[in-house]
Formats: C-alpha cells, structure tokens, sequence
C-alpha cells in the first residue's frame, strides 16, 4: 500500500479557502497557454471515502466504491480535507505553492480520493463492491491489476431463510485473522500454512485478495442483488482465479454460480450439518440451473474414502458448499465429523477432481457457539483452497 506524501504545511488545516484579502489567494489569472488543466479544474473529496485507522503519523482511507485502501500522511490528509468544499488548486494554496503540490494532487485524482465537483454523475452508477474492515487473513485487497489465485468475497445476505447470517462475513474475517497472510522475505512469495492435524504446508506460493463485500439493499428486488454478485464475481474472478465465498444463508450459491464463469458442468457439493433439508431446498433450485450437473449433499454421516468421491464421475468440476455450522454437529446424536474428518474429505475431494470455487454459507449467528462456527469456517476454508490450489 503507497504511503502519500504532500508539502502542504502552508495550506489551510481544513477545507475552504484562504481568508478575503489575503495575499496569498491571489493565483494565476485567466488561463495561459500550456498550464495544466487540474490547476482550474475544481475539485472536492469524494462522497465514497472512510477512514479505516489513524495514528499519530499516518491514516489510512478506504473507497468504499472500490475497495482501494491507501496510506496517507498527515500532510497529505491536510491536503486532501482542504478540498472539503469545490474550490481550484490555487484556493486552497497559495501561488508559490500550487505548482509543487501539483504532482500530489494529482495522486489523490488518480486514487479516486478527489473528484471533479463539476463533472455530470451517472444517476445509474451500480456499486458492485464496498471496503470491509478486516480483510481475510489479512490479505491484500483486491486489484484489477494482478489476478491473484483466490479470491474472497463476502455476501451479507439472509434474507432467503430462517438463519441470521448477515453478519457472517465479517465475523470470519476477524477470525481469519489468526491466520496472518505472509509473504517470504527471499523470495516475495506467500508463505502459506503449515497444517499440524495433516502435518502438511498448505498453499505456499498461492496468492490471495479481498474484494470486499457486495452491498445488499434489504428490501430491493432480489433478482437486482442476485445480478449484483454475479457480476461483482465475474468481474473480479478473471483467469485462473478461485473465488471463496463467504455468505450469507444458502441462497448466496444460486447468485454465486450465476456469476461463476466456467466452461462446461459444474456439481455442487454441498457440506452442512443439515443434508436432507439442503437437498430438498436450495439443491432443487440449483439443479435447475443450466450450469449445474448434480449436487451431492454430505452430513454427518459422510463417507470420506477417495473410492467414494470417485464414484461421483472422473474429474468433476466441484463447487464446494461448507456450512460452518456442522461443527456444532458434534453435540448431535449420532455426531458429526470432526475438524480433521472434514478436512481429509475436502483433500479427497481436490485430488479426485477439480475444485473451481468454494463458500461458505449458512452460519447462524444466533446459534450457539458462531464463533466456534466461524473458525471452523476458516480451517475448512484453507483446507478446500489447499486442495484447489494442488491441481493448479
């Protein structure tokens, strides 16, 4: 994340301009040939901007339209609030000034932090994505630029179902955070996880990015938010890239596959602790889908032996469906798999066939133990893109 420096220690501390009368306001008159236009252009911060963190030192701000986070210090942050209001380069600086600070400003247009105050708004502008707090493992967030080997994507969406599920996505992301993303200090290259159950490395080299969430309108029509996420997915999900879902109720996997672009057949194979009632419900409104194949369904009697998986049919491509909740499954009667059980089928699963997307989905967040849930989530989450990113 760049780190934006300005030399504006002479502009004002907030936005607005000099006092009337002040020498200083006075900037270059007219408009002589060859000056740059952003000197007369009036600009103004843009309505999409938050602050995630600040310190003594620096701040950080997010676009909330796209997810770019970026390091400012506190002289460009002076700057920026300068712009609080529409007014030119020359009236938030004086004259000798305005030129040196030029190359600074022009970071802030490039970064999307200010705007053209007189330029038209599409009244039809969709915001796909929206800045979360935390990122998945800590994460890079996503950028057009790179195409990264995973990427995560959450959908606060419950209002298909009976499970309160909205607040899903953030909470296995903060959880996620015991899992810090790193790069190797040699080579640059991620470092991955060592499994100690399996007593395995798991995604080394794999890369990751966050794309944020995508916004949900409660009370729009659902056909416009199941658009929504397909085309926020189809356009982060370029290349090679897995996408990892984090929902969500189990409705999210019918917009998720609308957005999935994959040639060919997918089965969907779905992981919950509650297999008959996911079969009977969202299974038969995805088997309705051009797309999909078959959707097998595994609870807490699930066969984990490769035999078994192969049985399905030679080298499907799977997209694979975990409730988190099927840890509570272990207080059940017969009880359900544990941790390592789950992660052997998913590894089972990717040496078999090819996993080209994971969710999940499902996690109640006025159940018992959500926190539980979610970190089960994330164990299982790594274990499903270790075991897509072996058959890359």
């Amino acid at each position: 994340m760049a780190i934006l420096e300005a030399f504006c220690d002479e502009a004002p501390a907030s936005g607005g301009e000099y006092p009337a009368g002040d020498a200083r306001h006075s900037g270059p008159q007219g408009d002589p040939a060859g000056a740059d236009p952003l000197l007369t252009t009036r600009l103004m911060v843009s309505d999409d901007l938050a602050l995630e963190s600040q310190d003594d030192t620096h701040i950080v701000v997010i676009n909330t339209a796209s997810s770019a986070r970026t390091k400012l210090s506190l002289s460009a942050y002076r700057l920026l609030k300068a712009f609080a209001r529409p007014c030119r380069i020359d009236q938030v600086a004086p004259a000798q000034v305005a030129a040196q600070i030029l190359p600074q400003v022009r970071m802030l247009v490039d970064k999307q932090m200010l705007v053209d105050a007189d330029a038209p708004v599409p009244a039809d502008t969709v915001r796909l994505r929206t800045a979360v707090a935390y990122k998945f493992c800590g994460a890079p967030a996503y950028a057009k630029s790179k195409i990264p080997d995973f990427v995560i994507l959450g959908v606060p969406y419950d209002l298909a179902g009976e499970t309160d599920s909205r607040l899903a996505p953030a909470l296995i992301r903060r959880k996620s955070l015991d899992y810090s993303y790193q790069l190797d200090f040699g080579d640059g290259r991620p470092r991955g996880w060592f499994d100690v159950n399996r007593g395995v490395w798991m995604l080394r080299g794999a890369t990751l990015a966050d794309a944020g969430d995508v916004p949900v309108d409660y009370g729009e029509n659902r056909a416009c938010w199941v658009e929504r996420v397909g085309t926020a997915l189809a356009e982060c999900c370029t290349g090679h890239s897995v996408p990892l879902i984090l929902g969500g109720d189990r409705s999210v996997t019918g917009a998720a596959l609308g957005g999935l672009r994959h040639p060919g057949k997918l089965t969907v194979v779905q992981i919950t602790a509650d297999p008959e009632h996911a079969a009977d419900g969202a299974g038969r409104h995805l088997l309705r889908m051009d797309k999909v194949e078959r959707v097998v369904s595994l609870g807490a009697c699930l066969d984990r032996r490769p035999e078994t998986v192969r049985a399905w049919g030679d080298a499907l491509s799977i997209y694979l469906s975990i409730d988190p909740s099927i840890a509570g499954a272990r207080w059940t009667a017969p009880p359900g798999p544990t941790l390592h059980e789950l992660k052997v089928l998913i590894a089972a699963i990717g040496k078999v066939h090819r996993i080209v997307g994971i969710e999940l989905v499902g996690l109640d967040m006025r159940s018992r133990s959500p926190e539980l849930a979610a970190i089960t989530g994330c164990h299982l989450a790594l274990a499903a893109m270790s075991a897509a990113h072996d058959r890359f």
